[in-house]
């Protein structure tokens, strides 16, 4: 027995293949799947550069302090 009822575009859900309409489901959640690893991923980055740009601000001071001293020593 086929059961179809009209959509909006004209076409029966008798005519949809349902092997198709599994593969259309998998392949979405395989792209979303693919979306929240790379926004993790992109996450991870973000808090690593996050932590090297403290660690420079942290070590910038005394870099650009003992700079100085070491040009001066090389001058002499």
């Amino acid at each position: 027995m086929r059961v179809s009822w009209a959509s909006h575009q004209g076409a029966t859900l008798g005519d949809v293949n349902p092997l198709t309409t599994m593969l259309r489901s998998l392949g979405n959640d395989g792209a979303r799947a693919n979306a929240q690893v790379a926004l993790k991923a992109r996450e991870r980055e973000d808090w690593l550069v996050q932590g090297l740009a403290r660690r420079l601000e942290r070590t910038a001071p005394a870099a650009s302090v003992t700079a100085p001293a070491a040009a001066n020593s090389a001058v002499a």
